[in-house]
């Protein structure tokens, strides 16, 4: 699996996962690793910083971002979570894009866990034919449901 393979994945979730068992009521996450997603994740966090600044001048401004080739919607959902995080009132537009089929249950499942709003859009490639299916959810705090 994917997530084996980056340890910026596994150890901060083992990280996060060891202190929600001990019972710990606050941690000060660790400053991520450098790997090979380093850069993407510094990326992602200038991009909602951006957003969340232009928040501030135009209230009603939505962080607005798109992940292609989500696999399990990584990037979308750190995204999101940290525009959450910095200003709860802003709102979001989210659009993933997965081509491979095993992967979208996860995605969902991520999603869902997360509570995130998101578009989900799937291009499957069948007998020459391209078949699209874009897939609208809303998330309450109890989960997802799909419109």
């Amino acid at each position: 699996f994917y997530f084996y393979e980056v340890p910026t994945r596994w150890y901060a979730c083992r990280q996060h996962d060891a202190a929600l068992r001990s019972g710990i009521g606050f941690t000060a996450p660790a400053l991520p690793m450098v790997d090979d997603e380093y850069h993407e994740q510094v990326a992602v966090y200038h991009a909602v910083l951006r957003a969340v600044a232009a928040h501030r001048v135009l209230p009603k401004r939505p962080l607005v971002f798109a992940e292609l080739g989500a696999r399990w919607g990584t990037w979308g959902s750190r995204a999101i979570a940290f525009g959450r995080t910095l200003a709860p009132s802003m709102d979001y537009s989210l659009l993933l894009v997965e081509v491979n089929r095993a992967n979208c249950n996860a995605l969902r499942d991520t999603m869902a866990k997360n509570a995130i709003r998101y578009t989900l859009e799937t291009v499957w490639r069948e007998s020459g034919w391209s078949l699209c299916v874009v897939e609208g959810t809303t998330s309450s705090a109890a989960g997802a449901s799909s419109t």
